[in-house]
């Protein structure tokens, strides 16, 4: 195999338009992954992490103008632990 997806280890597959070196697999993987593996974990993974990071931005202002810590939740309704510094008062 000449270049294979650092995720699942298949062929990466060649774009429409040529390309053939893959997608960048940061941040489940270091390395160069297939088309399925960034769509289906790669970019959820990355939206992920940036709709956390975007609630905890929020939680922290909050935090600072009202002395309020307002808890982050998952879908599932489990308190989510913002990375970061804790945020309890």
């Amino acid at each position: 195999m000449e270049n294979p997806c650092c995720i699942c280890l298949r062929e990466i597959d060649v774009e429409i338009n040529g390309w053939s070196e893959g997608h960048n697999a940061e941040p489940i993987e270091k390395g160069r992954c297939c088309s399925e593996c960034n769509t289906r974990l790669v970019v959820p993974e990355r939206l992920h992490r940036l709709i956390l990071k975007s609630a905890s931005d929020l939680q922290l202002r909050i935090l600072s103008e009202t002395g309020r810590h307002i808890p982050l939740f998952d879908i599932t309704g489990k308190e989510v632990q913002s990375e970061g510094p804790s945020l309890s008062v």
